[in-house]
């Protein structure tokens, strides 16, 4: 019987598995989503609120909730998908792109939200002196502050093509939105392998986009 993890062999002879077909097929939707959510929520367009600087993980969030079912369930896009409809498929990708933003700005702005409502400030008039974060450790840092960072340095490693936006959208899944291999090999229908063939380019090329960056940049 078989299923994803099946193998069979390309014309020149290379294994692949199902679950890289699936890498395939999501592949390209989702550089072309990419640039969509790029063109529609560039860095440095939120300009005040709780929401300034995080674009990168808005986009991210955006796409991984796109590729995990939500554009596929679109019935036009299906439609276009069996005749091969391009123009169809691009305007359903803007349509999708669009909600998917909108829904993750609205989340990630309660998120946060409650999570500032939850803090509560140092007192500098009794003696307390707060601790500036960019001058501490990185693994002093506040965990969200952490996440921050690495989602920014994954986005800047998209551009500069060290890694794929499956990369980025595989690695915050694990850092933002806690998953494991498995949660994320379910919901993308992918061998728990595949994940962590992606997260293992990820881990070899993030740190030195992480080096560049710092919690305030």
């Amino acid at each position: 019987m078989k299923n994803k993890y099946t193998k069979h062999k390309e014309s020149n002879g290379t294994r692949i598995t199902r679950s890289d077909e699936r890498l395939r097929r999501l592949a390209g939707p989702a550089d072309e989503l990419d640039a969509i959510c790029r063109e529609k929520l560039p860095d440095g367009i939120i300009r005040n609120g709780c929401l300034v600087g995080h674009e990168a993980e808005i986009r991210q969030d955006a796409l991984i909730m796109s590729l995990s079912g939500f554009l596929e369930a679109r019935p036009v896009y299906q439609e276009a998908q069996v005749v091969n409809d391009q123009d169809v498929m691009h305007v359903e990708m803007i349509k999708c792109a669009s909600y998917a933003l909108r829904t993750c700005k609205k989340r990630l702005e309660r998120k946060l939200s409650i999570s500032n409502a939850r803090s509560v400030p140092l007192n500098d008039q009794d003696g307390e002196t707060q601790q500036i974060a960019s001058s501490l450790d990185t693994c002093d840092w506040p965990i969200s502050a952490r996440v921050s960072v690495v989602l920014r340095a994954a986005d800047d490693a998209v551009r500069e093509g060290k890694i794929s936006v499956m990369n980025a959208g595989i690695l915050t899944m694990a850092v933002s939105d806690g998953l494991d291999a498995k949660e994320i090999s379910d919901k993308l229908g992918i061998s728990t392998n595949a994940v962590y063939q992606q997260l293992k380019r990820v881990k070899r090329e993030l740190p030195e986009f992480i080096s560049r960056r710092d919690l305030f940049d």
